[in-house]
């Protein structure tokens, strides 16, 4: 694994733990009125944050094997 499958690895369990605590907290607040609206929101930014870096490392990890061939 190079040092940026690594740093991209780390990048997103960083985002995956964001999701998980504010699923947590949404999950708190779902009896509250409006109050999981900025909650999800967040939630699906760091979704689509997570799926780009997930790209860029497949991308990566496609070029490096055509390079190699």
């Amino acid at each position: 694994m190079s040092f940026l499958d690594e740093d991209f690895s780390i990048k997103i369990a960083e985002i995956d733990e964001q999701i998980k605590s504010m699923q947590q907290e949404l999950l708190a607040t779902v009896n509250l009125n409006n109050a999981g609206d900025e909650l999800g929101m967040e939630i699906r930014k760091l979704r689509d944050e997570k799926l780009a870096l997930q790209t860029q490392q497949a991308s990566r990890q496609d070029m490096r094997y055509e390079w190699m061939k």
